[in-house]
């Protein structure tokens, strides 16, 4: 699975016991015995908690901290990415 995706999932699954309960609802085996709407219901509150502040904070926080490390390895590459954190208004 992507780092990109996973890390959020996994910052949610340790977050508030709210966030961790609607991340585990919207798993697949949570939610195979359910009819389609509560799937559905599962899994557009599993992106609001992907999307909640505090998951978020969590995730922006992370990635300042890896910033500088990260520019090491795109050097090494070649690369002339720049990560830019700062969130529009």
């Amino acid at each position: 699975m992507n780092g990109e995706y996973s890390f959020p999932i996994l910052t949610a699954l340790y977050s508030s016991p709210y966030a961790q309960r609607i991340m585990e609802d919207a798993m697949p085996r949570s939610r195979l015995q359910r009819g389609r709407r509560a799937r559905d219901h599962a899994f557009e509150a599993a992106m609001e908690v992907l999307q909640s502040s505090e998951v978020k904070n969590v995730c922006m926080e992370e990635l300042k901290s890896l910033k500088d490390a990260v520019s090491v390895f795109a050097e090494v590459w070649g690369r002339k990415e720049v990560m830019i954190l700062d969130q529009p208004a």
